[in-house]
């Protein structure tokens, strides 16, 4: 297989970046600053691996993308959430059991959204 540059900024796309070491290897190229993103600049960004940032976007909402989210619920409490309960399914199978009452009760209202 051959390696692949993404020249987007699209931060949708970067859920297709692959972690160091996988082969072949997908990047993104940032078009404003010609900056090469990889899987460690996700992280940074986001504070989730690529395979995750689909459900932070699910949480936090993309007004881009015209998905809702959970309000109260931004990238960083979405990515905290998904490191404490694993995964988005997890995480609303155990929302009763989050601590945050403004968070459990969000989570449950835009479930379904």
């Amino acid at each position: 297989g051959l390696d692949v540059d993404i020249f987007s900024g699209d931060k949708d796309l970067m859920q297709l970046i692959t972690p160091l070491g996988v082969e072949p290897s997908v990047h993104m190229i940032d078009p404003m600053h010609y900056d090469r993103v990889d899987h460690d600049d996700v992280i940074k960004k986001w504070g989730v691996s690529s395979d995750m940032l689909g459900d932070v976007l699910a949480l936090a909402g993309d007004a881009s993308d015209n998905i809702p989210g959970a309000p109260g619920i931004g990238p960083k409490i979405a990515a905290t959430l998904l490191h404490e309960y694993g995964t988005l399914r997890n995480l609303f199978a155990q929302a009763d059991n989050v601590k945050q009452k403004k968070r459990r009760e969000s989570l449950i209202e835009n479930a379904e959204k």
